[in-house]
């Protein structure tokens, strides 16, 4: 009922273009930022790893304007560029690269770098396939945080076109009325599908958060 009458396969494609292409981009760079911090003694090197840990550790509201002034500014805003883009740096997905990172035979490396490899070729080549648990983990920790995002797309997507599932599921509700029926239809497809992704990866999740933790 609610695919014929509201439409709402539109907002679960618009979530799931937006959560694909988080994915891909944060991964990728996120797994660069820390191979970089953890392979590469650069200037600030520290002072810049501070910040990565701060970042997360500041609250989303504390930024929404600023970043939606910058977004504005950049011609980011009812697009999906606009709710990807701000997504796309993680620094708790940065800092899982880099306990992982640290716990990789260094010797992997170096016989690449003998043999003649470039970086990007040493990370693409050697770091990824046997990091396969923390991308995972990291794939799923960015699919819940934007399949689960409310503020950022109430204030960045303005036209229905571009809408995500949560903000359909929100519409449902008025100051006239609420829909409790399509209220609750929608949001066990939302919960259905996340369940679905979650449990045929959850082996390679906790590997991933285990990664890196200190052993007795």
């Amino acid at each position: 009922m609610i695919f014929a009458k509201y439409d709402f396969w539109r907002p679960m494609i618009n979530t799931l273009i937006v959560t694909v292409f988080t994915i891909i981009f944060g991964c990728i760079l996120n797994a660069l930022a820390a191979f970089a911090f953890t392979c590469f003694e650069f200037k600030g090197r520290k002072l810049f790893f501070a910040l990565n840990m701060i970042s997360f550790m500041v609250p989303f509201e504390a930024i929404a304007i600023p970043l939606y002034t910058v977004a504005d500014s950049l011609n980011m805003i009812d697009t999906y560029a606009g709710m990807i883009i701000p997504a796309v740096a993680d620094g708790l997905v940065i800092y899982l690269f880099i306990q992982f990172f640290k716990e990789m035979p260094i010797s992997l490396i170096e016989a690449a770098r003998v043999d003649g490899a470039s970086w990007i070729r040493v990370f693409f080549n050697v770091v990824m396939p046997i990091s396969v648990s923390v991308f995972a983990t990291a794939a799923l920790m960015f699919f819940m945080s934007q399949w689960n995002s409310y503020m950022w797309p109430l204030l960045v997507a303005r036209s229905k076109d571009i809408r995500t599932i949560q903000i359909a599921i929100s519409a449902f509700k008025s100051d006239r009325s609420i829909k409790w029926t399509y209220i609750y239809a929608a949001s066990t497809i939302s919960a259905a599908i996340p369940i679905c992704m979650f449990i045929p990866l959850q082996k390679f999740y906790v590997e991933g958060i285990t990664a890196g933790s200190v052993k007795g």
